[in-house]
């Protein structure tokens, strides 16, 4: 159908295009999620503080990798760390289709947030459990938000610039591991567990930083902009112009 739904090739108005891309953009900011979190855990591990933490102790002294205290962590124990993410985010992806549907796509994304926020949480604890358990539920987040951010930007975009606009996520995927790489040089002196416990900590403030913002811009956008120009005009003829225009930005 040429020119949108109402068949014109009027397509949507100026104002809305820009909101458009805005939104749209914005979304791409879930994107930084997925980079900082992969980009850090791999200095997560090599901290003195965090083997002394989670590590086991070799009484011989000549593990490769072990820290000034003879600690290190088992090969097991490293894979699973590391890839106990992956296994969240496949059943984030999987869980990403119903969550799209029945909840909606900005409020699926601020969700998504929020689980992901509460997956940093738990790697705070100096449990190897919990820590565990929090990579598993990070990674459900940073899987959904794989899903419904690309979904979202996608539908949201003007066709004429939506692979640029979609492609921002992977851009913000870059941005998070290049954040994750500063964080990590930052903190990586520290002899605490605020060594690692402030880069889960700015990962928590990433992940919220998310939710409320978006909650507020999706929503202000969603009021404020016009509808298709030749949409309008059929939407107040039929007398609902305002329920139908919220159907339409509000994903």
């Amino acid at each position: 159908m040429a020119g949108g739904p109402s068949g014109t090739a009027d397509g949507i108005a100026r104002a809305s295009t820009w909101w458009a891309i805005i939104i749209s953009a914005f979304a791409a900011f879930g994107g930084i999620l997925f980079g900082y979190d992969t980009g850090t855990i791999g200095g997560v591990i090599a901290m003195d503080d965090w083997l002394s933490t989670f590590g086991t102790f070799d009484p011989t002294g000549k593990v490769q990798g072990a820290n000034a205290a003879h600690m290190f962590l088992k090969t097991a124990n490293k894979s699973l760390v590391v890839s106990i993410l992956s296994a969240g985010t496949f059943f984030g992806a999987l869980l990403a289709f119903p969550m799209a549907d029945f909840v909606g796509r900005k409020m699926g994304i601020i969700a998504s947030c929020v689980i992901f926020s509460l997956g940093v949480g738990l790697q705070l604890d100096t449990k190897w459990a919990t820590f565990v358990v929090g990579r598993v539920i990070a990674g459900l987040g940073v899987g959904l938000v794989s899903c419904l951010v690309p979904m979202y930007q996608s539908e949201c975009s003007p066709k004429n610039i939506r692979g640029l606009i979609v492609g921002l996520y992977q851009f913000a995927i870059t941005i998070g591991a290049l954040l994750a790489a500063i964080v990590l040089n930052a903190t990586k002196g520290q002899e605490s567990h605020s060594a690692w416990r402030c880069l889960c900590l700015v990962e928590g403030i990433l992940g919220m930083q998310m939710c409320p913002v978006c909650r507020v811009i999706l929503a202000a956008v969603t009021l404020s902009c016009p509808a298709p120009v030749g949409l309008e005009a059929g939407l107040e003829a039929a007398g609902s112009h305002q329920e139908n225009k919220d159907l339409i930005f509000d994903t």
